[in-house]
């Protein structure tokens, strides 16, 4: 990255000045605004106003493209019935959380897989899931056997790796897999195939990839749901704020090491007063 370059990421702010007749000052919109203060942005598919939401920490972690990919990856790829058992994993993570939040409107049995008791605690006690699999306590084989009796019908996988692995060898007849994120191989690169894939043959499951932008049409689909849900109370967000641009570092090793619940964010300026 060289001098004066600003450092990529998705924001939430409010408009404060516009020549431009798709946004007008006041406004609260999601875009691509990177570690800055202050960003111009375009009359793009980048940047897109919720009208209606006045909160911004809801906004990153429910109404942009974390809520989006949660929505999508579960209900047209995971499509949980009632009675059905859905395993999330890193069920303690802003896409996690959504997604089997949404899987227990589906009506659901909802089991969480998160690393320690902490996370674990979260995961039931504030995002509602049924049960959750501390994967670091140990047996994760085994765990998966006592929490899921009837197999797993839909699995939403954040990390791969071994716990991918593990949770395929637990599929049950017709199971649906969406495959939304890798975690355990973004910084080694290496993203060794599950050995336990020839259960997709055997138990006539589904696995399968998605990007949410493939989507881009239906965001204010996702959106309605997804704000409905939250207006009755059937859906909870949770952030974990870092305050500055300097907090950068610390908040994204944080989602590697696992230190974070819900949704990280970075605080780099204050709200206009009304």
């Amino acid at each position: 990255m060289g001098i004066g370059e600003v450092i990529r990421a998705a924001g939430v702010g409010e408009v404060v000045a516009s020549r431009c007749d798709a946004y007008a000052v006041g406004d609260v919109v999601t875009t691509l605004s990177g570690f800055q203060e202050y960003s111009i942005v375009k009359d793009d598919l980048f940047t897109t106003v919720i009208p209606g939401v006045v909160d911004q920490l809801a906004m990153l972690s429910v109404y942009g493209s974390t809520g989006a990919t949660a929505y999508f990856g579960m209900t047209d790829i995971g499509q949980p019935q009632a009675g059905e058992t859905v395993v999330v994993s890193a069920a303690a993570g802003a896409t996690g959380s959504l997604a089997g939040q949404i899987a227990k409107i589906a009506g659901a049995h909802v089991v969480g897989i998160a690393g320690g008791p902490e996370k674990c605690r979260v995961v039931v006690e504030d995002f509602g899931f049924d049960s959750c699999i501390d994967y670091q306590a140990g047996d994760l084989k085994a765990a998966l056997k006592e929490h899921c009796p009837k197999r797993v019908d839909v699995y939403f996988d954040n990390v791969g790796g071994p716990i991918l692995d593990a949770v395929l060898g637990r599929l049950a007849q017709k199971a649906r897999v969406a495959l939304c994120g890798v975690i355990s191989s973004y910084l080694t690169g290496d993203h060794p195939g599950p050995a336990n894939y020839v259960n997709l043959l055997a138990k006539s499951a589904r696995m399968q990839g998605f990007n949410t932008l493939d989507q881009w049409g239906r965001f204010e689909e996702a959106f309605g749901h997804l704000k409905q849900w939250e207006a009755e109370g059937r859906l909870v967000h949770r952030e974990q704020v870092f305050e500055g641009v300097a907090s950068s570092v610390d908040a994204l090793n944080g989602l590697f090491t696992g230190a974070n619940i819900g949704k990280t964010v970075v605080k780099v300026g204050e709200p206009t007063p009304a």
